[in-house]
């Protein structure tokens, strides 16, 4: 085979694999992207972007691409919780005019066609239709890789850089040794969602965030670009996901049953694409960094998508595995030791919304306390969904301390049993507490379960590729 070199060959070019390869262009370097898909190309996603997500796409330089796609400014949220014998509690907000964009959606077949092209734009090489096969190494040092192309002809590259970027079913973790994560945590639930042809395309329905809670079953239901398209997900615990796989529209039918308020909005919707499935959810802390690779993404670090988190962290992996590692490609010690910094940094950065994730995943959404409390955060119009899609320090601008005492207090004053409500709003606050208190621990790779939903060492599911494959769009 003929070899060719380059200072970095990154294996994945959607989110991570995009941002890293158009960062480390820019800086100069000679990259290549190998993906095993042609672009355009669907893949799984909770598709969701709060401002987090559009501040990484600038730091990438691919902020006017995005925009350009026309992305919807979805200026209101609607949030349900029902029991089935309580009205619903609905949440209301205008996002303020120097927030534009709080909360957007594109389809990723176009989103992750836009981060290619600036990749492209930005000196990189990606070529598609490229399938990892295997990794070169020398003395214990990962120096390249070997690929198939679309002919079957086999190439390898060397590199002083490798970085796998290919999802969580890394082929590149895999061959490294380390897809069994070092702390994760099973989720119980699975997803199920369709994209559909909008049958509301004026008013505030049409750029409102909705969110329906019912017991321990969630759907969400958000207009997305292309323009006059909307997407519903399911994420349910107990979703028969033999009868999504073979009868999708019964399925469908039986969800909209125990969703009435999904039906009403979806009324008169006729074009309906086919369902996507997946049960692979579960949230884990893989090893990322070795003597010449570094795992970013999905391939390293993924959690659970009802947080709406994954494309931002995804985003910010790959821009900041170069700005650590740059400028130290050509002396492999000091990139090993950028490389573990930058892992550690990458932990610190998503430890907190990780826990979250797991925490949210197990929470049971209709306790009497958490019912009456939203009662109140209606009535106060507080601003729920930018609060919980903020990853900056602007989220104390949604979260106030006084805020939020007058809130648990006109809860306290309208629950007619406080001992119950008292008892759920205690242990909603010891979780939360054990959360925030490990995040503030900062252990790296820590083997201790900071929550009792969590597990490490041995036991890790191991994930099953043809739950998440993509497909043409």
């Amino acid at each position: 085979m003929a070899t060719e070199s380059v200072d970095v060959l990154i294996v994945g070019a959607r989110c991570a694999g995009s941002a890293a390869a158009a960062m480390f262009a820019r800086a100069g370097r000679c990259v290549l992207a190998l993906e095993r898909a042609t672009f355009p190309a669907d893949t799984l996603s909770s598709h969701t972007m709060f401002a987090g997500h559009l501040d990484e796409i600038r730091l990438i330089g691919a902020e006017h691409r995005v925009l350009e796609l026309g992305p919807p400014d979805l200026r209101y949220s609607h949030l349900e919780v029902s029991d089935g014998m309580s009205a619903p509690v609905t949440l209301d907000e205008v996002v303020s005019d120097d927030n534009a964009f709080t909360v957007t959606s594109v389809r990723r077949y176009l989103l992750d066609q836009v981060l290619v092209d600036n990749a492209r734009e930005a000196g990189a090489e990606v070529r598609e239709q490229s399938a990892f096969t295997d990794l070169i190494r020398r003395g214990g040092r990962v120096v390249g890789v070997t690929y198939v192309d679309a002919s079957g002809e086999q190439h390898q590259v060397r590199a002083k850089l490798v970085l796998g970027a290919d999802g969580q079913f890394s082929s590149v973790a895999e061959r490294l040794g380390v897809s069994e994560p070092y702390r994760y945590s099973h989720s119980p639930r699975a997803a199920v969602y369709r994209h559909i042809v909008d049958p509301v395309t004026t008013g505030p329905a049409a750029t409102t965030v909705y969110s329906w809670l019912l017991g321990t079953s969630i759907a969400f239901a958000f207009p997305t670009t292309p323009r006059g398209q909307i997407v519903v997900m399911f994420i349910d615990e107990d979703t028969d996901l033999d009868l999504a796989r073979q009868d999708p529209e019964r399925f469908w039918d039986a969800k909209l049953t125990v969703h009435p308020t999904i039906a009403a909005r979806l009324a008169g919707a006729t074009e309906m694409g086919p369902l996507r499935i997946t049960d692979q959810l579960s949230s884990y802390f893989r090893h990322a960094s070795g003597p010449g690779w570094a795992l970013i993404g999905d391939a390293g670090h993924f959690k659970d998508p009802i947080i709406g988190q994954g494309m931002r962290d995804a985003i910010w992996a790959g821009r900041t595995v170069c700005e650590r590692a740059e400028a130290r490609l050509d002396n492999p010690a000091e990139l090993d030791r950028a490389l573990r910094r930058w892992e550690a940094e990458r932990e610190r950065e998503c430890l907190l919304a990780y826990l979250g994730a797991v925490l949210e995943s197990h929470l049971t959404v209709n306790s009497a306390g958490r019912r009456q409390l939203l009662r109140v955060l209606d009535e106060l119009k507080f601003p729920l969904i930018q609060a919980l899609g903020h990853r900056n320090g602007n989220v104390t601008k949604f979260i106030r301390p006084d805020l939020v005492a007058t809130a648990l207090g006109r809860t306290l004053k309208a629950s007619p049993d406080r001992r119950a409500l008292i008892g759920d709003l205690a242990a909603d606050a010891r979780l939360l507490g054990r959360v925030l208190w490990h995040a503030k621990r900062n252990t790296f790779r820590s083997t201790d379960a900071m929550l009792e939903l969590e597990q490490v060492g041995a036991g890790w599911p191991r994930p099953r590729r043809g739950d998440r494959t993509s497909a043409p769009c």
